[in-house]
């Protein structure tokens, strides 16, 4: 999989100075929308941006992935040449049906309704970095393979999530001694 670029959200801003009134920018009827370097406007707020420090690059993916990814290819090349010329030119792996971006806060709000639905607690979508780093560690990956994969510039900041998997591991390892080293008549 190659990570090229971000979807952001950017905020409008006054493009009158602040002279119409309106409380937010966006309301603004002269709204302006400032971009950064090497930024692409793609609809309304919604802006492609390349990801911070050294995080564009190639990752692997498993088998399973791959399979899942191809079989969601096909379903999207039939809803873009059942659309038309009308399928937006944009290129994302998820779309909406006729090819626009799907928004950040949109996609925020199904994952946060999946992680109610599963009855797990509630976390960040970028908690699951952490999850994949500490799967990771916990399953013997040396650190710089999952530095690599995570994209991270500085090891340290890799270490950070392999503790976490040590804490896992102390924990474990306390609760299996309680209860294979429990005193005699203690339940």
């Amino acid at each position: 999989m190659r990570v090229w670029w971000q979807l952001h959200r950017r905020s409008f801003k006054h493009g009158c100075g602040g002279t119409c009134g309106r409380r937010r920018g966006g309301n603004c009827p002269e709204r302006t929308l400032p971009l950064r370097s090497g930024e692409t406007v793609v609809k309304g707020g919604l802006i492609l941006k390349e990801p911070k420090g050294r995080s564009k690059r190639e990752i692997p993916l498993p088998p399973e992935l791959v399979e899942a990814l191809r079989a969601h290819r096909e379903i999207q090349n039939l809803e873009r040449m059942m659309a038309g010329a009308a399928y937006a030119p944009y290129g994302f792996v998820f779309a909406r049906v006729g090819g626009d971006p799907v928004d950040p806060g949109e996609d925020w709000d199904e994952w946060k309704a999946l992680l109610k639905a599963a009855g797990v607690r509630d976390a960040r979508v970028h908690d699951g970095r952490h999850t994949a780093a500490t799967v990771l560690s916990a399953l013997g990956v040396k650190i710089e393979v999952v530095q690599e994969l995570l994209g991270h510039p500085d090891i340290r900041l890799t270490r950070g999530y392999a503790k976490v998997a040590s804490a896992m591991a102390r924990e474990a390892t306390d609760r299996i001694g309680s209860a294979l080293l429990r005193k005699p008549g203690t339940p």
